[in-house]
């Protein structure tokens, strides 16, 4: 079997203690088990419905494409966002060289490079995403300020309209947005960081009560705090809070845009616990607090599904953020292997899975309302792209649900790429 064991998924939570002998191991042990377990495949269709897999943006010989994260569809009346870097993305990010925002058609080979930016990663891009069919946001970096900023493009004027003092992370139509502290994310956790600043010294990042989660109002610019850390960490307080150091990450607006939930992490001796908020701006409640919460996204307004511990057994959920009930995905749970990152449309939710012992990847959509799951591809994931530089598939679904969008590497470089699951999606 190419899956990994129990055993060794167990090993592995075992050696989440000692963060930087993980790494070593795992990327030693994962080529190991290629070596062994190779297929002679790059890539497989597995369901019928499926006739291709599609490249979004045609690259040249030196150009790898991507989206980045699994929260937002980068398709909008037929207008595709992708980045385009002529820097090999096998490398850590440079802060000197930018990468493209470029607009794609979905039924032509029309392109057009908007923008550029120095301030991305390879996991979220500058987390570009549309507010409206004609505008779209995205981070940048501020030059003369020296901050990391949001940029406002709209497709019918081919230009920047707007330049807000916060970098976003998610964001609700062209209402408002939400922001955070992209310096913390790169002392913490530097593979959702930006590097165009230097590291904030450890006396910064234990400045609680000035940095947390901002609200920015897009048509009025105003801006507010609306969780400090300081009001996070005191929230079913802990005695370890006093030991760690704290970040919030992964923020997620609810559909309605009343609320939204998040992640908070804290690090004690380099060792990572994760408790999951849910937020209306007004208060905040804590969901889940068994130490682990890896990849959420909203099903209904009051619904979200993820991947998550509870009650000490790793697995996929569903949490209802208004009684906080919490319900066990069984059918996925043991069609999966482990962690994915999911995103829905209607009743069904696509999701990825990391590379097996064959370095393989697979995306699977599965309907909840009728318990079926559906295996759609799988992609090769080579050893070349690893930690920081690793490419997940990130599924995204379009907005219709007729295709879902990921990144892969299966030919040979990272690619952002599309198949069509209308069959699927809008005949069950």
């Amino acid at each position: 079997m190419a899956n990994f064991s129990s055993i060794e998924r167990n090993l592995s939570m075992l050696l989440t203690k000692f963060p930087l002998s993980k790494q070593a191991i795992k990327r030693v042990y994962l080529f190991l088990n290629y070596l062994l377990f190779k297929k002679k495949y790059r890539f497989k269709i597995h369901n019928n419905s499926i006739d291709k897999i599609e490249q979004v943006y045609l690259l040249k010989e030196n150009e790898e494409s991507f989206f980045g994260y699994y929260d937002k569809s980068p398709l909008v009346d037929n207008k595709i966002i992708s980045y385009i870097s002529n820097f090999s993305t096998r490398k850590i990010p440079n802060n000197n060289i930018s990468i493209k925002i470029v607009i794609s058609s979905l039924f032509s080979d029309k392109c057009h490079c908007i923008a550029t930016t120095k301030s991305y990663n390879w996991q979220q891009g500058c987390r570009a995403q549309w507010l409206s069919d004609n505008l779209l946001i995205y981070n940048d970096f501020d030059d003369k300020k020296g901050i990391y900023c949001s940029k406002i493009f709209s497709i019918s004027q081919m230009n920047v309209v707007y330049t807000f003092d916060y970098p976003i992370q998610d964001s609700y139509k062209d209402k408002y947005f939400l922001s955070i502290n992209y310096r913390r994310l790169m002392y913490l956790r530097p593979d959702y960081g930006y590097r165009n600043l230097p590291q904030l010294p450890l006396s910064e990042i234990k400045n609680y009560s000035s940095d947390g989660i901002w609200r920015i109002d897009i048509h009025t610019g105003s801006s507010c705090l609306v969780h400090s850390l300081n009001d996070i960490i005191h929230l079913e307080y802990k005695e370890v809070f006093n030991y760690s150091l704290h970040k919030v990450n992964h923020l997620m607006i609810s559909p309605n845009g009343l609320g939204c939930i998040f992640i908070h992490r804290y690090y004690k001796n380099f060792i990572r616990y994760d408790r999951l908020i849910f937020s209306n701006y007004l208060s905040f409640k804590v969901l889940i607090d068994f130490g682990m919460v890896s990849h959420c996204c909203w099903i209904s307004n009051y619904t979200i599904f993820g991947y998550l511990r509870y009650k000490s057994k790793d697995g996929f959920y569903f949490i209802d953020v208004e009684t906080g009930t919490v319900s066990e995905c069984h059918k996925l749970n043991t069609q999966t292997n482990g962690d994915g990152h999911p995103s829905s449309y209607k009743h069904f939710i696509v999701v990825d899975t990391y590379p097996d012992k064959s370095s393989m990847q697979k995306l699977l959509l599965y309907d909840f309302r009728n318990e079926v799951v559906y295996p759609l591809i799988e992609v090769f994931h080579g050893v070349n792209y690893n930690n920081q530089t690793r490419c997940d598939l990130h599924p995204r679904f379009s907005f219709d649900g007729r295709y879902v969008f990921f990144d892969t590497i299966y030919l040979g470089k990272r690619t952002h790429c599309r198949i069509n699951v209308s069959h699927l999606t809008l005949n069950v």
